[in-house]
Formats: C-alpha cells, structure tokens, sequence
C-alpha cells in the first residue's frame, strides 16, 4: 500500500490529529470525537457524503505507516498512538518531519511506494525538467516493467500532487513556480541539514565522508548505497562510478558548505576519497567536519 492511495492525508493532518491524541496522554480516542473536535460543524466544506473523509484518510495513512493504532479493527473507530510514538512531543514541526521521514523510508517497515518513487525522483539532475502540477510522472518503462508504478500508487494528478507535497516537506525537494504552475526539483538540502548533526555526533572533528554517506544510507535508504536507492539505479543502468555521488546529493553538500554547516576536505594522504559533481568538474573529498551553530 502506498501512501499516495491516500492523497488527502498531508502532512497537517497527520500532524494536527497526532498532536491531538498526544494531549489526551495517547489514549484511545472515539474517532467520531477527534473529527468533531478537530473539524467542527462551522468549517465543514459544503459537499456531500462523508465531508470529513479528509480526516479519515489521514487517520488510515497514519495508522498504515505506523504513527497511530486502532482498537477499533479497520473502520478505525477508536484511535491512539502507536506505542513509539506516544513517547514523542510533536510540538516542533521538526521532531515531526524527522519521525515521519524514518516511518516512511525505513526499509523494512516503511512506506515501499513513497520510497521507491522517491529514490527515483532524487536521481534526476536538480537542472532536469521538474515535476509540474497537473503531471503525473510518468515513470521510465524498466521501472514499469518492474511493477514498480503499481507500488508507488502515483496514477493520477491528486496522487502526484501528494508526492510533490511530502517530498517537499520532508526536506527533499525545492518547490518553485514554472510557468506559472507549481513545480518541484530533487534538493535533498533541507533534509541532510536537519540529519547530518544526529549521523556526525560531534562537531568540529573529521569524520570520513564515506563513512557518513554509509550511515546516511543506512538512515535514508534513498540516498546513494541505500536498499531503495540501489534498485532502482540498478533497474535504469545508472552509470555511477563507485564513490561518486550524484548531481543531486553533490549538490546539497555544496549548498550546506556554502552555508557554513559543514566543511569538506580532502586529506592528501586519505585512502578513501569521494568525488562529488559540481558542473563541469569533479571535486574530490575524504572528510566532513559538521560546524557548531552556535559558533
């Protein structure tokens, strides 16, 4: 199941109803009560049918990813934290992305069709055509082969609107304006300067670029080295050289140099090196100092 067969479940309304249930100490919670609660009779869109359907699905997806539990079996009729979850304070909107983030790319009990698109997403170059709204992607016919098109649960415009939403939200994409419609390029910026000071635990010391690429991977599976990352490179013949990082994941390094988050060096006696792209030429690093934000 993919996240996508549920495009209305954004990320607010995921937020807003874990929020919710975490003010009533996790415990279960009557459905009915939190809808009515969080969208009273005086904000109901004027539709027919069930016109907080938008809730509904919100809850199922949280509920499919592992955020929340129900002790109401499938119609959802009661709802609670699930148990990690309930030791969380989703107060700060960035202890929410980074816990939605691992929920959805883990790659054992993640969310597949999230990160198998996204992984295909984040091996386009940042300078492609980007993803506009009103088009789906159409993904590349060896990935359609796969099966893997049916497991993204990306068919429509909602569905692809949906994608473009959390990938930008979760810190890997950049959303712009082309054209006059809203369009999205793969940035992974936000997201490895949010993680990158819980993968290097110390700042200031030299720690191996390759080693911190391994641990992204591990935490990230969609980045290069990660499970995800590594099938579908593998399904569209991506000719990466080993220890070369895309113009993409490059990219965000350099912006978070640029920064001044980070330093990049390169040890002339280092062993172990990994080239980054940056146009025409192909800077080569073996260590990443993480800086002190403060200092």
């Amino acid at each position: 199941m993919s996240l996508f067969s549920n495009p209305e479940a954004v990320p607010s309304r995921i937020i807003g109803a874990w929020r919710y249930l975490a003010m009533n100490s996790g415990d279960d919670v009557l459905d009915a009560v939190l809808k009515q609660d969080l969208m009273p009779d005086t904000v109901l869109p004027d539709r027919k049918g069930d016109r907080r359907g938008i809730l509904s699905q919100s809850l199922k997806a949280g509920v499919e990813i592992g955020l929340f539990g129900s002790s109401g079996g499938k119609d959802l009729s009661r709802v609670r934290l699930a148990s990690d979850a309930s030791a969380i304070d989703p107060a700060k909107d960035e202890v929410c992305r980074d816990v939605l983030a691992d929920l959805l790319l883990d790659s054992d009990d993640g969310d597949d069709g999230f990160a198998t698109a996204l992984a295909w997403f984040l091996c386009h170059s940042p300078f492609a055509r980007p993803l506009r709204d009103k088009e789906p992607p159409t993904l590349p016919g060896k990935i359609q082969e796969a099966g893997l098109q049916d497991r993204t649960g990306i068919t429509s415009d909602a569905s692809s609107g949906a994608f473009r939403h959390w990938c930008t939200y979760l810190g890997f994409a950049n959303s712009h304006k082309l054209d006059g419609k809203a369009a999205v390029s793969p940035d992974p910026t936000r997201y490895l300067s949010s993680r990158l000071p819980q993968i290097v635990e110390a700042t200031g010391e030299r720690v191996p670029l390759l080693e911190v690429m391994r641990r992204l991977s591990q935490r990230c599976p969609v980045l290069e080295g990660g499970a995800y990352r590594d099938e579908i490179e593998t399904l569209l013949d991506v000719s990466r050289p080993e220890r070369h990082l895309s113009e993409t994941t490059s990219l965000a390094l350099l912006r978070l140099t640029d920064r001044g988050e980070i330093d990049l060096y390169e040890e002339s006696d280092a062993a172990n090196v990994m080239v980054l792209q940056k146009g025409n030429q192909s800077p080569r690093y073996s260590h990443l100092i993480l800086n002190d934000p403060s200092g």
